[in-house]
């Protein structure tokens, strides 16, 4: 998927992307990130997972 999270832009959202009444998507969406480390895509749903930057790769 090639949308973009957090864009401002009228797109339809998927029925399965993460919504918190008042706060809308956006703020949904980052708060989902920020606590579980994935989201899913508000333009089509689809799970995407963060991965590990390299400097939390190498530490022991």
């Amino acid at each position: 998927c090639r949308a973009h999270v957090f864009s401002f832009k009228k797109y339809t959202r998927n029925k399965a992307a993460h919504h918190i009444p008042l706060f809308g998507y956006v703020f949904a969406t980052a708060l989902h990130i920020f606590l579980f480390r994935w989201f899913r895509c508000p333009a089509c749903g689809s799970s995407q997972q963060l991965g590990k930057c390299r400097t939390e790769q190498h530490r022991h």
